[in-house]
């Protein structure tokens, strides 16, 4: 069934974060098919390390990653920690 693969900068999710990521691919999952597929949708979680993963040419580091999502959260009116999970990540589904 449904394997979900993430790729995410080394230190951008802590291991309660790295749990809503998992919880949260399975249950969009789940609201497609059905709670019958739960058992069966397998999620994995690839740290890249920090600098070993670029964009527009350029290195791209936890703390580039983690200042990013602060900015924006703080532009949003939310505290810098409040993170969403689907802000952090790119899956490949």
């Amino acid at each position: 069934m449904p394997v979900i693969n993430a790729t995410v900068v080394a230190g951008t999710y802590d291991a309660a974060e790295k749990g809503e990521l998992i919880a949260g691919f399975t249950n969009a999952v789940v609201a497609v098919k059905g709670e019958g597929v739960r058992p069966f949708v397998t999620v994995l979680l690839n740290e890249v390390e920090s600098g070993d993963w670029g964009g527009g040419g350029d290195r791209i580091t936890t703390e580039l990653v983690l200042g990013a999502i602060a900015a924006g959260n703080e532009a949003a009116g939310e505290p810098a920690s409040a993170i969403a999970p689907a802000e952090k990540v790119t899956a490949d589904v």
